[in-house]
């Protein structure tokens, strides 16, 4: 009997039977493993994408200097400032590139101040490329919002570009509708372009996800990485045609 209680005592004790402990062992390392290979992926996908997307414009200046140089050789200037030009567009999307890659690494916390909506939009559509052949709208009241005004004029200047590229920054027409609401705000962002599919609502928001032939799929990421950090939200509302995005604040300053 005393043998017997000593075995139970033993089991309620909570001793492993031979070989479990290195099966557990061999589990965790599995899930250790995968994790460390979807974070490889991930980072595979990342680098591919940025390098295609920065290769394309660096491409473009390094043969618009050689034009240059050889337009300079013969004396020619006429269409100096015209290739400047172009060398400064292809500089600005590399710029935005990194900084959308910076912005969704580093995570920083908002640094809050009172700022009017509308000085937001201006300044986010000041951003956008130049040449860009795009109506704009204004509907709704004012806003005063609680906010980080450098990322929300980031916020805006992606979302703006999104509407402008689904367009072909060719046309068609960008509104933003306001409301004040009894405890938060609403900014709806509105395009004419062909719309986001009801399957892609979520997707769109995941890092590296892109329709478009160029683009890492990092914008709608930061967007709601950074409105999510003022304690608000961003989601794909239906629409047909074209695609609404709105954001809800909360009226309150977020502590």
């Amino acid at each position: 009997m005393a043998s017997t209680d000593s075995g139970l005592h033993g089991e309620r004790g909570g001793s492993q039977l031979p070989g479990n402990g290195a099966a557990d062992d061999d589990l965790a390392l599995d899930r250790r493993q995968l994790v460390r290979a979807a974070q490889l992926a991930a980072i595979e996908r990342l680098a591919a994408s940025l390098a295609h997307d920065l290769r394309n414009p660096l491409a473009v200046v390094r043969n618009t200097v050689y034009v240059i140089k050889r337009k300079l050789a013969k004396g020619e200037t006429t269409q100096a400032l015209e290739y400047l030009d172009l060398i400064d567009r292809e500089l600005s999307t590399t710029d935005r590139m990194i900084r959308e890659l910076v912005a969704m690494t580093r995570g920083e916390a908002p640094r809050r101040q009172p700022v009017e909506l509308d000085e937001l939009l201006a300044a986010a559509r000041d951003r956008l490329p130049a040449g860009l052949r795009i109506q704009w709208t204004r509907e709704g009241p004012g806003l005063t919002l609680h906010l980080d005004r450098d990322q929300f004029v980031q916020v805006f200047g992606n979302l703006f570009l999104n509407a402008a590229q689904a367009m072909g920054g060719e046309g068609g027409t960008i509104s933003v509708r306001s409301r004040a609401g009894d405890e938060a705000d609403e900014i709806r962002v509105i395009d004419t372009g062909p719309g986001i599919a009801p399957e892609l609502a979520e997707q769109v928001f995941e890092p590296l996800f892109t329709s478009r032939k160029s683009g890492a799929g990092l914008g709608l990421t930061i967007c709601r990485q950074i409105v999510e950090r003022h304690g608000g939200t961003i989601s794909v509302e239906p629409n047909a045609p074209g695609a609404v995005l709105c954001i809800r604040l909360p009226r309150a300053p977020f502590e």
